[in-house]
């Protein structure tokens, strides 16, 4: 079932009229005198789209609601997976692997913010690596 399809199913399941909205010309479109007598191969203001065709409906719809929603879908993607977000991502994944070194973009960004000591946390994370090796190597 294509995403069309399912949508006309949602909106018939909830009495959702899925209709192009009625746009009333304030004048009549007609073609300009001097192209009469020509054969135009771009649309001109004077053509008439019958709003009932169901490529029309279509249409309206991927344009007045579909594209809308994927390009804020796309642009949130892009705030959420940032260069800075993976580079932060990568640096906690580092700190937790206790490599002071490659973490130091995380440790910046957060040190102000929580009060930390670089020199004690340094510290710590060798501590705690040395504990982690010496309880891996216990027979």
């Amino acid at each position: 079932m294509t995403i069309w399809e399912t949508i006309v199913t949602f909106a018939q399941q909830h009495n959702i009229e899925l209709e192009v909205p009625n746009k009333i010309s304030k004048r009549k479109r007609t073609e300009p005198e001097f192209l009469k007598n020509f054969v135009v191969t771009t649309t001109t203001a004077a053509e008439h789209e019958d709003s009932n065709n169901e490529t029309n409906l279509i249409d309206y719809w991927k344009v007045h609601a579909y594209y809308p929603i994927i390009d804020e879908v796309v642009n949130n993607l892009k705030t959420r997976f940032s260069a800075e977000s993976l580079n932060l991502a990568i640096s906690i994944d580092h700190f937790f692997n206790l490599d002071y070194e490659k973490s130091s973009f995380f440790i910046q960004q957060y040190k102000d913010l929580l009060k930390v000591d670089l020199n004690s946390l340094q510290a710590e994370i060798m501590v705690a690596k040395n504990c982690i090796q010496n309880y891996n190597n216990k027979p």
